[in-house]
């Protein structure tokens, strides 16, 4: 049967934006020290960073400072950790040379899981996933125990593992709360919840002299996270009006060089305008649709019905009205006047260095509000908040300034309060090397770092987080940064859909799907595009509903079950 074109390389590789491309530490900086055992850790050069890894593998040395690892050589004691980071640390581009690396275990990203299991790249971790608990470190559960169970059901190979996730990257809207403070850009509590849904709200006094109580925000209740911040469409569209007219603030800015961002962030209001079950259909591909557009009125209103899909008709799937939300939520909000936007950087370290320095000092450089990035951005920022706190001090480090996760609104106001469904576009794993010499090591420090000490101190370190189910503790939430809180907290209440599916057309393509491809080709008069944000930017099509529109004309066309 015809095939989809396979996606190149260079597309494919593209992926690896959401880590970003800095790093810090040289390749193999570290010598075997000979009276200790060995263990080499690999991870990929990005925006994940090694300082996270670094800081683990001291722990571990520590933790086994007395244990003997080689029996048969007694003058070796103690482990030694050789922590490397580089970019052909890549799932993909270790494919074919995998078996031949010196590291031991890999954290990286861009790995087609099934393609490195059939070629046998992988070592099978099944008992330290599955059937041996943590008790080793004070815990009762296993690994798999605390793995979210989607990524869990597609890792299981005949109920066998050969790797576990490793971060998630979730796109979305970054916001300076500086900003929306020193600027007054928060909604003030109407005086009652109902109240908080209305399109037109007041907006706090600068600086919020008077003290005013922020409005409830998306998830329609006072006292936490997502306070003062638009609960619906409509509010976030006055927001912007609000900064565009009555400030000198520019509301959203995105870096040149990386404009899928903003694509890919609507990915994400499309996931929490569906929900975790209906926006887990494009990926299972099989189940009852319950929001597919019939038609879209004059003022954006929409009409849906429901209907079955398979992997046979999957494309009726691009009539799902969160799609469409999302799409108008990018033409009408962000591009809907030219002063709601600007490129400011060509590169994303560049755009995020720009977002970061314009309120510490308004007078010399443009103020953002907003900047499309992904989850992992704070952490791949880290040279830049260091060259500015060089110029600025402490007011420019990250334990200092003030940035957030901007909660997602809700496309109309009786969704506000109705939950949080976030989408991780990550494509990133954890595993052991198949020809290891040093398995039962690799082994014990895979599963050192899946205790939940660790996966607190990672997203401590790093503001990201881990799909797995833990709490940060009382030591790293001193440690963490206003945007690391701001991102745990929105991810706590969530629903997160990690981008897998055993069905057989999802496994059989599973770079198609896992691409912007199954998301955004469009078909408006003959008019192709797969990046809504440029095509509405360059004016090749005008409308959310015309893009919406041409989504069901190309997939409907093309679709070949395969």
């Amino acid at each position: 049967m015809k095939k989809f074109l396979c996606v190149s390389l260079a597309l494919l590789l593209s992926l690896g934006l959401f880590a970003g491309c800095t790093g810090h530490r040289a390749e193999d900086s570290e010598q075997e020290d000979p009276t200790k055992t060995t263990l080499r850790v690999a991870t990929y050069e990005g925006g994940v960073g090694a300082e996270w890894l670094e800081n683990a593998a001291a722990r571990f040395e520590e933790r086994y400072a007395d244990a003997k690892f080689e029996p048969d050589d007694p003058n070796k004691t103690g482990v030694n950790v050789i922590v490397t980071e580089s970019k052909r640390y890549n799932g993909e581009t270790m494919l074919d040379s995998l078996k031949s690396e010196t590291a031991d275990v890999f954290f990286t990203e861009t790995v087609n899981y099934y393609d490195h299991v059939n070629r046998g790249n992988f070592a099978d971790i099944t008992d330290i996933v599955k059937d041996e608990t943590l008790e080793e470190f004070g815990e009762e559960g296993t690994i798999l125990s605390k793995m979210d169970t989607a990524f869990a059901d597609y890792l299981s190979v005949d109920s066998k593992f050969y790797g576990v996730p490793f971060y998630e990257g979730i796109y979305g809207i970054m916001y300076n709360k500086q900003v929306f403070l020193n600027y007054g850009l928060y909604y003030v509590h109407s005086g009652t919840l109902e109240g908080d849904k209305a399109d037109t709200l007041t907006f706090i006094t600068p600086n919020n002299t008077l003290g005013e109580t922020l409005s409830a925000g998306p998830n329609g209740e006072l006292g936490d996270y997502d306070d003062g911040l638009p609960a619906t469409y409509a509010q976030f569209e006055e927001l912007v009006r609000h900064i565009r007219e009555d400030t000198s603030v520019i509301p959203f800015s995105y870096g040149g060089a990386v404009r899928e961002y903003p694509s890919r962030a609507m990915m994400t209001y499309w996931a929490d305008a569906e929900g975790y079950d209906q926006m887990r259909l494009n990926f299972t591909l099989t189940g009852k649709a319950t929001d597919l557009v019939e038609s879209i009125g004059g003022d954006g209103t929409v009409q849906t019905y429901s209907d079955n899909v398979s992997p046979a008709d999957a494309y009726k799937l691009r009539k799902q009205a969160g799609q469409y939300y999302a799409l108008s939520f990018l033409s009408d909000i962000v591009l809907g006047n030219p002063g709601n936007y600007k490129t400011n950087g060509n590169t994303h370290l560049d755009a995020q260095s720009n977002f970061i320095k314009g309120i510490l000092d308004p007078n010399a450089f443009d103020v953002y509000a907003m900047h499309f990035d992904g989850s992992w951005w704070e952490n791949e920022a880290s040279d830049a908040f260091a060259s500015l706190e060089q110029l600025y001090g402490d007011a420019a480090s990250r334990s200092k300034m003030q940035f957030g996760f901007m909660p997602i609104p809700k496309p109309t106001a009786d969704t506000v309060g109705k939950g949080v469904t976030l989408l991780s576009q990550a494509n990133s794993l954890a595993f052991i090397r198949s020809t290891t010499d040093k398995l039962d090591l690799a082994k014990l420090f895979l599963q050192f770092m899946h205790t939940d000490a660790e996966l607190s101190a990672f997203t401590a370190t790093t503001s990201m987080t881990r799909p797995f189910t833990y709490e940060i503790g009382k030591g790293d939430q001193a440690k963490m940064s206003e945007y690391a809180k701001s991102l745990y907290a929105i991810r706590s209440e969530a629903k997160v859909i990690h981008p897998y599916s055993k069905t057989e057309l999802f496994m059989n393509n599973q770079s198609f799907f896992a691409m912007d491809s199954w998301s955004w080709e469009t078909n408006v008069d003959g008019k192709r595009a797969n990046n809504p944000f440029i095509a509405f930017l360059d004016g090749s099509i005008t409308s959310a509903a015309d893009y919406f529109n041409g989504l069901y004309t190309y997939y409907s066309t093309n679709w070949i079950a395969r």
